[in-house]
């Protein structure tokens, strides 16, 4: 749309011009959803918020857990054969005691070492078939915890 408009001076080319809505910056942005500002708002929120840090979980007392090993070594047969390593077993649990996983969480380290992973395999055999542990009831510190289960003498 052409607009021809005689010389009658700057200001009616200046009120024409900012009628059309032309060099304004309303002209040059385009208009945002209210959607859209709400969702930009609250991507620049999250964005300077730091994350919080994780809490790790209350660990069991030592008498707990001793009680737990004593029920837990009734059941362990260790193989045969030289000392393996000390051998973590990361016990899951439900409220009361019933072994819901116990996996040896570094056994993909040894993976060539054929007496860790039978010391390994009897470890987590032991705990599952020593199910349901000994802990106090509703103790939400053994929901998670981990087992060390240690061939070696100790030398004190």
């Amino acid at each position: 749309m052409a607009v021809r408009m005689h010389w009658s001076g700057f200001g009616a080319v200046a009120s024409m011009i900012l009628a059309c809505g032309v060099g304004t910056a309303a002209a040059e942005q385009p208009r945002l959803d209210p959607l859209d500002n709400l969702l930009k708002s609250v991507e620049k929120s999250s964005a300077q918020t730091p994350p919080k840090p994780e809490r790790t979980p209350p660990k069991p007392s030592e008498r707990s857990l001793e009680a737990v090993r004593s029920h837990v070594s009734k059941h362990w047969a260790a193989p045969a054969g030289p000392t393996p390593p000390p051998i973590e077993v990361l016990v899951k649990c439900d409220r009361d005691g019933n072994v819901i996983a116990a996996t040896v969480p570094d056994a993909s380290d040894h993976a060539d070492d054929r007496l860790y992973l039978a010391a390994a395999g009897s470890a987590v055999r032991a705990v599952k078939i020593a199910s349901p542990l000994p802990i106090p009831l509703g103790d939400d510190r053994f929901r998670e915890f981990t087992m060390k289960f240690n061939l070696q003498p100790d030398r004190r």
